[in-house]
């Protein structure tokens, strides 16, 4: 199932059920780069085989410079009544972009080889940036958050302008607001709108106000008027008594609006916390109540909601193993890429990432570890053509990993 920045509201419902259900779910992702001989490094001696660490450094390197474009999972049920595995493939474009109002930026990275592999299998580019689901990781989350945070609270001021005796107009400025502001301390009005003209004898018909402006308003009440606030607005600054009730209201609601916003900005992440066993609680269920086209319907958010928690519930209790194809520069670019900065050494990599995912099984491992060739890089329909004939034996559903690599290799 093709799911897209539209249709992700409606089906992430169905994903997550899926998941909590799931006896494994595999996975298969592309990227905008991969990992390659760092060129600063200095060879080997001897020309020796690449130490573990090494790859990893190699690997951890490709993973914070490139993005993961393209994510492809397979949910698997045992089915008792069909007496078989029950498959729920879903396949997911990946958008690198970034909402503004985040305030903080994402830096997109291709590497030649890696997009021209990809357009010769099919893969369209401009996908990810048209229809792409964004996502953000735990870091990223918590930036922003905070972020929103200090900007409710009034903790990000930035540096005061330092006006020097040539800018006349903005000194003239200055100057009008000032006198604007002392008159309105007089008055009986309840706010002033700060624009351009403030001060001057001709109106225009629209109210505008530079961005330049707005800061030296903002540097001006705060440096002379400490009990009045100033709030910006898209054509002007409004200009207030200062009301501790009220503005401890105004950074309430905007942090409740930083939340809900960044939580609609996770967006694919929540199919990882899925199956890292995260947390998924503060996904609203409302979020749920959208068709395949992006428009709300009219549903039944109680029954929603009561699937929602019965899927978180079993998501708590249990995780479905994670199966992949020579999977560790997967399980890298997933950390990176949901979670946040990779740590520095591969032992403390290996303990983070089996937190994050206690079972996993790798088909290339099972495929080569016998021949005691573990360089082979055999691909699936190779394994697949290798064990085509091969007569599986009667097993019941706790040797469900055996029959799930089978399923896998020749799905």
């Amino acid at each position: 199932m093709e799911v897209d920045a539209t249709s992700f509201p409606h089906h992430l419902l169905g994903m997550l059920i899926a998941i909590s259900e799931a006896d494994f779910v595999s996975f298969d992702l592309e990227y905008s780069g991969i990992p390659n001989r760092m060129p600063d490094k200095a060879s080997r001696q001897g020309g020796g085989k690449q130490t573990l660490e090494d790859r990893y450094t190699e690997t951890k390197t490709g993973a914070e410079r490139y993005q993961i474009l393209q994510v492809g999972i397979t949910c698997t049920k045992f089915s008792y009544i069909a007496n078989k595995y029950v498959l729920k493939p879903y396949n997911v474009n990946l958008s690198p972009l970034l909402e503004d109002r985040l305030d903080f930026e994402r830096d997109v990275t291709f590497q030649t080889g890696a997009i021209a592999f990809l357009m010769n299998n099919g893969f369209q580019m401009e996908l990810p940036f048209t229809k792409g689901v964004q996502y953000l990781s735990r870091e990223e989350a918590e930036k922003a958050k905070q972020h929103a945070y200090d900007r409710a609270d009034k903790k990000n001021i930035v540096a005061d302008l330092q006006l020097k005796d040539e800018d006349v107009d903005s000194l003239d400025f200055v100057r009008r607001t000032r006198e604007a502001i002392v008159k309105f301390q007089d008055s009986n009005s309840r706010s002033l709108e700060i624009t351009t003209h403030t001060g001057l004898k001709e109106k225009p018909r629209v109210a505008v106000i530079s961005r330049f402006e707005k800061r030296l308003v903002h540097q001006l009440v705060r440096a002379e008027f400490p009990d009045l606030v100033s709030i910006a607005k898209a054509d002007c600054i409004i200009i207030k008594d200062f009301d501790p009730i009220r503005e401890a209201d105004n950074a309430a609601r905007q942090k409740r609006y930083a939340r809900e916003r960044i939580t609609k900005a996770t967006g694919f992440r929540w199919i990882f916390e899925a199956l890292a066993q995260g947390d998924i609680s503060p996904i609203d269920p409302f979020y749920f109540a959208h068709n395949p086209n992006g428009m709300v319907i009219a549903a039944d958010i109680d029954n929603l909601k009561d699937r929602f928690d019965r899927a978180a519930m079993r998501l708590k209790d249990q995780q479905p193993v994670l199966v992949g194809h020579n999977m560790f520069t997967d399980l890298v670019y997933l950390y990176q890429c949901f979670v946040g900065k990779l740590p520095d050494t591969l032992q403390e990599f290996c303990v983070e990432i089996h937190e994050l995912f206690p079972k996993i099984v790798d088909t290339k491992y099972l495929a080569t570890f016998a021949g005691g060739d573990l360089n082979a890089s055999p691909t699936l329909e190779e394994i697949a053509n290798g064990i085509e004939m091969q007569k599986l034996p009667n097993m019941g559903k706790s040797a469900g990993v055996g029959i799930a690599f089978s399923l896998l290799i020749n799905s």
